[in-house]
């Protein structure tokens, strides 16, 4: 009997250690999904940016006393910089690399949800208390370092809609953001759990960007982001909530009923954004506008939140691995006609 009860754990042991090899080597048994759920992640990693925060692995060519401050290629004498909050996160990796391709050193600033707002401090509503990582220190020390040097390009992107109205999103047709601390904090309902608070210099976040940046763009080229439409629904929880059986399919057509949010909708919810943003004028200033690519285009007075083949969506507002490369395309073509100009 004991020969059996051993020989019996030896076969199920066997199937387990089987079974959790082939899920390891098909990557989770990836291929079972439709493709358009294939796409939303990255096709490959990139370990030099995800291993930041561990000095041992950095190379030569790289900085990076921490994962939202990094500088890669400090070789070149070209500088081009990313401000802003998880949204410039999530372009940071891809960009990087054609970036470093056209031999720029390549600086980043990201902080999630912060943006670049001297005299001011990130407060949190319920407790008063500082943010430890965006407050008034982070922006003047930001804000030295990017006055440091002249002839740079420097890229702003930030979620502004959400900083200027306090709000979370509502798409007004009930998709209203997910967001875990705001939906356990009935005190707060959709109001943003933080505000920013001013320490004097400025009274408004609106004159601290817009002067700030007015005075960077006297030395520097700047590449103004707009907003990139938000969604209020998860679109990858919410594809598959409308269609259960993709799931499991690995069929490479997706007859997926369309998710889409009003253009308009974002128009009266970015109203103050393009306000602030339209402000700042100057021969040195580039526009690029996130909206052109998915809003009114595929499908009228709609902003659309993935096509037949990709989701361009990871989750309530952040871009997915193929939104990314499509707002980059953007970055580069504007990154290449500022070098055409200047040289």
């Amino acid at each position: 009997k004991f020969k059996y009860i051993i020989s019996f754990i030896l076969i199920v042991f066997s199937i387990l250690v089987s079974t959790n090899l082939i899920i390891i080597k098909t990557d989770g048994y990836k291929k079972r999904l439709a493709e358009i759920l294939q796409n939303i992640e990255p096709k490959e990693c990139d370990p030099n940016f995800e291993d930041c925060s561990n000095l041992s692995k950095v190379t030569k060519e790289e900085i990076c006393p921490d994962i939202n401050n990094c500088k890669f290629n400090v070789s070149s004498k070209r500088r081009i910089y990313i401000v802003g909050d998880s949204h410039a996160q999530v372009l940071i990796p891809n960009l990087k690399k054609q970036i470093i391709k056209r031999d720029y050193q390549f600086i980043t600033a990201a902080r999630g949800g912060c943006f670049f707002f001297p005299g001011f401090n990130k407060v949190k509503i319920k407790t008063q208390n500082v943010d430890n990582f965006c407050h008034n220190n982070y922006f003047v020390e930001l804000e030295e370092e990017l006055k440091k040097y002249q002839n740079s390009v420097i890229i702003f992107i930030g979620r502004l809609p959400l900083y200027l109205s306090n709000y979370y999103f509502d798409n007004k047709e009930g998709g209203i953001e997910d967001d875990i601390i705001m939906a356990n904090d009935t005190k707060l309902g959709k109001q943003w759990k933080n505000t920013f608070v001013s320490i004097g210099k400025y009274k408004t976040i609106q004159t601290s960007f817009s002067d700030t940046v007015n005075k960077l763009s006297k030395n520097n080229k700047i590449i103004l982001i707009y907003p990139v439409p938000e969604v209020g629904w998860h679109v990858p929880r919410k594809i598959l909530q409308q269609n259960p059986a993709i799931f499991f399919s690995s069929t490479k057509k997706n007859n997926l009923e369309n998710i889409t949010t009003s253009y308009q909708v974002y128009k009266e919810r970015t109203e103050l954004s393009f306000k602030l943003l339209d402000s700042i004028k100057g021969k040195n200033i580039y526009q690029i506008y996130p909206h052109q690519l998915f809003c009114d285009i595929l499908i009228k007075d709609r902003c659309v939140t993935h096509d037949k083949k990709d989701i361009f969506y990871e989750d309530e507002d952040h871009l997915s691995f193929r939104g990314v490369e499509m707002l980059n395309n953007l970055i580069i073509k504007k990154v290449d006609e500022i070098n055409k100009k200047t040289n």
